[in-house]
């Protein structure tokens, strides 16, 4: 085992024990470097652990292990903030790395100072890092393949304006400056634009290695965990509309180069802490909030389901004739449609319930720095979970803040 670090490879992991494997195993065999493995364990069963311990007795490997499947980006975050390499490769673990792939991305790299972050080409990516066609019938034709682009496209190499996360080499002054994926792209999708939107706002150049190919089997996380992929891809576009500002659709390119520009680098606005606890935290600043002194619960309104409204609905009956409480109705993302047909939504269901003695409801959606989201729940009594799928997400904030959760019962809504 190597007792320098060149690079540390960060590898989420949510079961899929055999792809794993073959990701690690392609991994040590093929990079010409002392590199550190950083499995970050999404809940897991025991296979993945033991797959960790088997890779140890020869290898560097760290493992970090949730509880539960905590997203992508937050899996990422924690793997970047515990690497020691001098530089940082994010790849998902159903990526196959070829010969000479570290060295291509790093050549691309050292290009100039001002390249931040490179990606390499795949068989299943979108937009131009993707090589139409590819095929091979196992892991020999694989190598060949890639060889035979690395000969034909030697030292050529590509600015694009964004960079698919499956597999990406970063400077450590990158994650110093920008920072990590930002949690709120809940579970994955559009989390590495978002990135890749920040690197260039600081400057940084982000790049293709034409002569570098992996391959990538694609979504298997997924498609084992059954993820409604077009309700989360849809979610999250509309984090990402509401971060940069854009209203165009996602079935079309977004001008990522102009989106990011136009707005010079913000560190408030931009940058996101890798360590969650530097956000969500006990003693974190609470904001402020247009309500009484009374107990304040916190309720998540989202553009899709009838979870919230449900819960809503629960927490008025439940509250009837008590005027010191507030349900914080927060709505995310801070879009003007959103917004306003959540609005549309809530007049109506208090009109359902009906009565002069039902507690305050205010709507809460100030837009908020990723470094100041710990104080949304520092400022509250309680969050009231809804059953909704980003309940995981903000029970892990809550917790972390020390503040209490519950769950409502279901009744059916108007």
């Amino acid at each position: 085992m190597a007792d320098r670090t060149d690079v540390s490879v960060v590898v989420p992991v949510r079961d899929n024990v055999e792809l794993t494997g073959l990701c690690a195993e392609a991994l040590f065999l093929h990079t010409d470097a002392a590199v550190e493995l950083v499995l970050v364990d999404n809940g897991s069963g025991p296979e993945v652990e033991e797959l960790a311990r088997t890779l140890a007795r020869r290898h560097a490997v760290r493992h970090l292990r949730n509880e539960r499947n905590e997203g992508f980006g937050f899996a990422s975050n924690q793997g970047m903030a515990e690497a020691t390499g001098e530089r940082v490769v994010l790849m998902n673990n159903d990526v196959i790395v070829t010969p000479g792939w570290y060295e291509r991305l790093s050549r691309a790299l050292e290009r100039s100072d001002d390249v931040g972050m490179v990606g390499p080409r795949s068989n299943r990516v979108s937009g131009p890092q993707l090589v139409p066609g590819a095929a091979y019938r196992d892991r020999a034709a694989l190598d060949q393949f890639a060889a035979r682009m690395g000969r034909e496209a030697a030292g050529e190499a590509v600015d694009l304006a964004r960079l698919v996360a499956l597999c990406v080499l970063l400077r450590r002054e990158v994650l110093e400056q920008v920072g990590g994926f930002d949690p709120c792209f809940w579970l994955g999708n559009f989390e590495d634009d978002d990135l890749s939107m920040r690197v260039l706002r600081k400057g940084w150049r982000l790049v293709m290695a034409n002569d570098a190919f992996v391959h990538h089997e694609g979504s298997a996380t997924f498609r084992r965990e059954r993820f409604d992929w077009d309700a989360l891809m849809e979610e999250n576009w509309r984090w990402f509309r509401a971060k940069h500002g854009y209203d165009g659709p996602m079935t079309a390119p977004y001008p990522a180069r102009e989106l990011a520009t136009r707005v010079p680098f913000d560190a408030r606005r931009d940058f996101v802490p890798l360590e969650h606890e530097r956000v969500f935290r006990p003693d974190a600043p609470p904001m402020h909030l247009p309500v009484s002194e009374g107990p304040r619960t916190l309720l998540f309104a989202e553009p899709r389901g009838d979870s919230w409204a449900r819960a809503l609905l629960t927490w008025l009956v439940e509250h009837r004739g008590a005027p010191e409480r507030t349900l914080v109705l927060r709505v995310e993302p801070h879009l003007p449609e959103v917004v306003d047909a959540l609005r549309r939504r809530t007049e109506r269901l208090f009109a359902a319930v009906g009565g002069a003695d039902l507690p305050d409801v205010v709507l809460e959606c100030t837009p908020l720095a990723p470094a100041e989201r710990g104080g949304l729940y520092t400022a509250v009594s309680e969050v009231l979970l809804s059953g909704s799928p980003r309940d995981p997400l903000h029970a892990r904030e809550a917790a972390s803040c020390g503040v209490p959760v519950s769950e409502t019962a279901p009744v059916a809504v108007p």
